[in-house]
């Protein structure tokens, strides 16, 4: 099972994982932050560019959204690559940025 930690200041060691892990699927490879959702908060992005799902090693990514208290995370997300194709590779390398002006 493939598990990234990430030292987020809140607390130490606080363990963000991918929400259905399975054995190689690259998780953590590609990391970003940004406020995804619009609500102030620095959210979580995490590449797991060999995830089978779709095809095989199609990649995904999983999300993670701050709380409304700003102390630990909502449950994750993934964001499944759209149009998986076998070594698509989704999520080897990830960016966030605020691309429509909000």
């Amino acid at each position: 099972m493939a598990v990234a930690t990430f030292d987020t200041g809140f607390d130490a060691g606080l363990r963000l994982s991918n929400p259905t892990p399975v054995s190689g699927d690259g998780c953590g490879s590609g990391v970003a932050t940004g406020d995804v959702n619009a609500d102030g908060n620095a959210d979580i992005l995490m590449g797991c560019y060999n995830d089978d799902t779709g095809a095989p090693d199609a990649g995904n990514i999983v999300l993670f959204t701050r709380n409304t208290a700003n102390t630990g995370f909502d449950a994750a997300v993934e964001i499944a690559n759209p149009t998986p194709v076998t070594s698509d590779y989704c999520g080897w390398a990830i960016a966030s940025s605020d691309v429509n002006g909000d």
